[in-house]
């Protein structure tokens, strides 16, 4: 993805209270938004929509803000800053809610400021149907749209959910809320139910077992990245969001994707009808999103902080938490 293609991410910027096995930390930086942004802050422009309360801390403002991120977008109210605090069990496999608390998040109404420059690639965040729709509405002109979502949007929003599904390209999300949302009985139909109603990417996360991607071409399943330390595996699944976003739209994978003796310069290439290359740049953003995605299982710190990109590293994300929220 070049440097010219901007990405709006949408979605909570929050203050987190973990608890785990290792320790626990109190009003941390947290959120749909903030884990995307900062991951995808990498690759392309970003900027996030959202909502904060006096109370954010202005070394979140300043971390977000070295990493070039945009907060034009981002509303600054009197009030709470939303606020969720959570306690993992010992091998992370599953997490208890310890309390909720929406502040000025109850009330977000987005707004995007001058939108018909904004966005050329969009992330839905894990935030309610009703606002996700109203900023795609408000950014319909994006080249692909993105789409998170968990089981209270399926329980009290889902026909909600489904119209904004019809107007979306990749639709991210795990395997008990996929079968949920369907009423099927297998991932692969659910997926193919999904389908249907519209987005043409569907990313089934599965934990342990990674994930299941469909598409036009077939289906792939992901494998999850293995001896990985864990501390917090709070936020994981989003960088690998990020990841599938990058890889979809993106010649970052080209070499990896194409052998040479298919190469976009090779005459046999070049001698395609349009159609034909249509279609061959179509497979390729398929392959390119499953390579993507894998990539993305990385540990989430490999991503968010560069540094630790070393390959003989090992860095805080779950296993089982990398492909579900």
């Amino acid at each position: 993805m070049t440097r010219e293609n901007h990405i709006l991410a949408v979605g909570s910027i929050a203050l987190d209270t973990i608890e785990t096995s290792k320790g626990s930390r109190s009003n941390i930086l947290g959120g749909s938004a903030t884990y995307f942004g900062i991951a995808a802050a990498l690759f392309a422009p970003v900027g996030l929509i959202g909502i904060v309360g006096d109370d954010f801390p202005e070394s979140a403002i300043d971390l977000l803000k070295s990493k070039n991120i945009d907060l034009s977008n981002v509303q600054f109210k009197p009030g709470e800053t939303f606020q969720w605090g959570g306690r993992y069990s010992s091998d992370y496999s599953s997490r208890e809610t310890l309390f909720t608390k929406l502040g000025v998040f109850e009330s977000f109404a987005p707004v995007v400021q001058c939108p018909e420059n904004q966005s050329t690639y969009l992330f839905l965040g894990n935030i309610q149907p009703e606002l996700q729709a109203s900023v795609n509405d408000m950014l319909s002109d994006s080249k692909v749209v993105i789409c998170d979502t968990m089981n209270l949007w399926i329980d009290n929003n889902p026909e909600e959910l489904k119209q904004v599904l019809k107007k979306v390209d990749i639709f991210l999300l795990n395997d008990e809320e996929a079968l949920q949302l369907t009423n099927q009985t297998d991932l692969q139909s659910a997926a193919d139910s999904l389908r249907k109603i519209g987005p043409q990417i569907i990313v089934i996360k599965m934990g342990v077992k990674g994930a299941l991607l469909v598409d036009a071409t077939g289906s792939a399943t992901i494998p999850v990245y293995p001896h990985v330390t864990v501390l917090d595996p709070t936020g994981a699944g989003h960088p690998a969001h990020c990841w599938l976003l990058v890889g979809v739209e993106s010649w970052l994978f080209a070499a990896w994707m194409f052998p040479p003796a298919v190469s976009l310069n090779h005459p046999a290439v070049m001698k395609e009808s349009e159609e034909e290359l249509l279609a061959r740049e179509f497979q390729f953003a398929c392959r390119s999103s499953r390579t993507a995605l894998f990539v993305g299982q990385l540990p989430v710190q490999k991503i968010l902080y560069p540094s630790c990109l070393d390959a003989h590293q090992h860095s805080s994300a779950s296993k089982n938490a990398v492909l579900r929220r």
